[in-house]
């Protein structure tokens, strides 16, 4: 009967050295990192007028240029004197942007909601009007007036805004740019969305 129990033992003793042994075997699992305000600010799917694939025309740049940089400085500053953010833009740029909002739209409500930097490829006029739809962290309601702001370095260094037309579908914005816009936007842009 002694017999039997050290047998006993010894079988259990070898069984768990042996799940110890097999347990620090196993690989760790990676860590998956989290989800990111990066990772959820993207273009989701990009559209040419003329029907050709445009997924390498416009994208969210992950590191800002200097230009984008600076103009986020001086909305930032232009924001802490407490000032409405539609008139850091000119009187004729408010005008391109009260023609794609509704005829009830108060641009004094219009806040910052969105700032990133995008990268431009190489564009064709024969693609036509170039449709792009972002995703970003907060999904935007039907209900909300915005409207997206595209700002490009001007030859002599200033930044140029033009008023894009824009559509809330399913949370995401779908930004449309013009083709003209394309043919002279080079391939650094800034894009800007307000809402309210």
């Amino acid at each position: 009967m002694k017999r039997k129990w050290i047998a006993i033992v010894v079988a259990v003793a070898t069984l768990m050295v042996s799940n110890t042994a097999l347990a620090s075997a196993a690989p760790t699992p990676t860590p998956v990192p989290s989800k990111t305000t990066e990772d959820l600010t993207r273009v989701v799917k990009t559209e040419t007028e003329s029907g050709k694939a445009g997924s390498a025309l416009i994208w969210v740049d992950k590191t800002p240029f200097e230009v984008a940089k600076t103009q986020l400085k001086e909305m930032k500053s232009f924001l802490a004197e407490k000032k409405v953010i539609a008139d850091y833009f000119s009187d004729d740029v408010k005008k391109g942007m009260s023609a794609l909002l509704p005829t009830d739209a108060d641009l004094t409500k219009l806040k910052l909601s969105e700032y990133v930097a995008l990268g431009i490829g190489d564009y064709d006029a024969t693609l036509g009007d170039v449709s792009a739809t972002f995703q970003f962290p907060t999904a935007f309601g039907t209900n909300k007036t915005v409207i997206a702001m595209v700002g490009y370095p001007a030859s002599d260094g200033t930044v140029i805004w033009q008023a894009l037309q824009t559509t809330v579908v399913r949370g995401n914005l779908q930004i449309v740019f013009p083709s003209e816009l394309m043919t002279k936007i080079g391939h650094d842009a800034i894009l800007a969305v307000l809402s309210y």
